[in-house]
């Protein structure tokens, strides 16, 4: 069994990565084994402590999510509404983002379609703009997926907000 250092938990020798918190094993870690002398005492970076001396078990797992979430599951229910694949991976601030701007453009083209019509040069351009932003949501939960997958810090939205 290998002994993971970033949370403690125990994996099969063959894993390679953290059954628990998806923390990827390294080719030269050796499995350590609990009738060792030296079990829990090791070169680890991960035990950190903060200015009280309490232990913190979250200080290096960047993503806080289930690792186990299906990037493919993700990206059609992103399709099928915009934005629910962050749901689905537990990213509701930025679904609620993606939603509320998804509902803004939408309500412009439905405005710009009465008012104008269908045969304008203005109807292409909401139109265009409209489909850019669906085809960058699907992207983004692509991203954002493969990112929990991986054990990554999560992209920026737009690169410019820090939004989970």
């Amino acid at each position: 069994m290998k002994h993971c250092k970033n949370c403690g938990a125990e994996s099969p020798d063959d894993a390679p990565s953290g059954i628990v918190c998806g923390y990827k094993f390294t080719d030269d870690e050796v499995p350590m084994s609990y009738n060792s002398t030296n079990y829990g005492v090791s070169d680890n970076t991960y035990q950190d402590y903060n200015q009280q001396g309490q232990y913190s078990q979250f200080t290096h797992n960047h993503s806080y999510y289930n690792p186990s979430k299906n990037k493919a599951l993700a990206v059609i229910l992103s399709c099928v509404i915009i934005g629910l694949g962050n749901a689905y991976l537990h990213l509701f601030k930025r679904f609620a983002v993606e939603i509320i701007i998804t509902l803004i453009l939408s309500t412009i083209f439905q405005y710009v379609v009465s008012t104008v019509g269908w045969i304008t040069l203005v109807f292409y351009i909401f139109g265009i703009i409209y489909m850019v932003w669906v085809i960058y949501t699907i992207y983004d939960t692509y991203l954002c997926a493969k990112a929990i997958q991986n054990n990554e810090d999560l992209p920026l939205l737009f690169r410019l907000w820090d939004i989970r």
